[in-house]
């Protein structure tokens, strides 16, 4: 199994990519790479899974809700039907804080948010509502990735 550990920010996402073998530590794999916080950076975020080989059922795609920018990305990855936790930053910093950890720089959030979803398995979210029951920024969100994750 992956976990993709999420850090966003106003102008940039920050995604660090672990392996979770069946017992044992998650491996990171590569570097924590940075994308644009846009609908092009989202599509490129998505581009690098498919082209790593993972996705799907058998990665759990990690991120925190801060203000209202993870609004964008996670409806994006939602409808690529990517399993997606979106987690109260509070329980991120207890993490931190119960293994000794200080977060200090956004790829070092991002390493810490995937190895959290390693360990936690949060629960899988829904997809962000906004006034009326409409998705906040659904008209900003390609659809080209719909599905693509599922093989």
């Amino acid at each position: 199994m992956f976990v993709l550990g999420l850090d966003e920010g106003k102008s940039e996402l920050y995604a660090r990519l672990l392996q979770r073998p069946e017992s044992g530590q998650a491996v990171p794999l590569g570097t924590v790479r940075s994308v644009p916080n846009t609908v092009k950076g989202h599509e490129q975020l998505l581009a690098g899974l498919m082209k790593s080989g993972v996705g799907g059922a058998g990665t759990a795609v990690v991120m925190e809700s801060t203000s209202v920018d993870w609004e964008r990305v996670a409806i994006t990855l939602h409808e690529a039907k990517c399993h997606l936790s979106v987690v109260n930053a509070a329980q991120i910093k207890f993490f931190c804080e119960k293994y000794g950890k200080k977060r200090k720089t956004d790829k070092l959030d991002a390493d810490l948010i995937a190895r959290s979803g390693a360990m936690r398995h949060p629960a899988r979210s829904t997809a962000p509502r906004g006034r009326a029951g409409r998705t906040p920024g659904a008209a900003a969100c390609s659809g080209e990735h719909r599905g693509t994750f599922d093989r």
